[in-house]
């Protein structure tokens, strides 16, 4: 989304920087979207995070094979996704699209947090208020480009994470209730934030993986995994 320079400063956000949302900033969700509504600009909504993406990008790929059937595919889905939400309309608007993208979600539902979320927003810069409801104009907009000047035009993005219920998941959830997929499973991947998440859970996927001679796959692509 785009808001005001004033709301990133508020919620101390820094450019092109990832931020934990906590304290005073767990009103930050709720406020970009008033403040989208007012200036009557769109706030986007996409599923992310390693996991889940990782998921679309395989599902996508299966679906490039020519023996693909999608019928096949709803009665027993080739591609889950394991994972914690909140009982909220982001949590059930996820595992709606991950059901419509082919993908069974295999999510634990926990009541005492929200599904977490990850806000991408960009400032406003000032042009003539009056024309835009007392609000400012995009900073994505390209200014005039110089003789010689590439074609590229590079944006400062912040970014807030909110974890939420992706930080509750428990061992119960995955030995009591999915079990029989993680069994039925080839290939297991996950991402680095599960280690600080549920240790135990990846221990035990990866000791089920190389006892079943399967592929167990890990990321390291956080900095404080490696």
């Amino acid at each position: 989304a785009e808001v005001p320079q004033s709301t990133l400063d508020d919620f101390k956000l820094r450019g092109n920087a990832v931020v934990q949302v906590e304290g005073h900033m767990q009103s930050m969700l709720p406020e970009i979207n008033r403040l989208c509504a007012e200036m009557g600009r769109p706030v986007v909504y996409a599923a992310t995070g390693d996991a889940t993406l990782t998921a679309l990008a395989v599902q996508a790929l299966l679906r490039e094979d020519q023996g693909y059937s999608a019928e096949a595919n709803r009665r027993n889905p080739a591609v889950s996704l394991l994972g914690g939400v909140g009982r909220d309309q982001l949590g059930y608007k996820l595992q709606d699209y991950l059901k419509e993208c082919g993908i069974q979600p295999l999510l634990s539902e926990i009541v005492s947090e929200q599904t977490g979320w990850t806000a991408f927003l960009c400032p406003l810069r000032l042009e003539d208020p009056s024309s835009h409801g007392g609000f400012e104009r995009s900073s994505l907009a390209a200014p005039e480009q110089e003789k010689g000047e590439s074609n590229l035009q590079l944006a400062v993005v912040y970014r807030a994470v909110q974890a939420g219920a992706a930080n509750q998941y428990k061992l119960d959830h995955l030995r009591f209730k999915v079990w029989e997929q993680v069994e039925a499973a080839g290939v297991v991947y996950a991402e680095a934030t599960f280690l600080t998440v549920s240790f135990e859970s990846v221990k035990i996927l990866a000791e089920h993986c190389a006892k079943m001679g399967n592929t167990f796959c890990l990321s390291l692509s956080a900095p404080y995994v490696c």
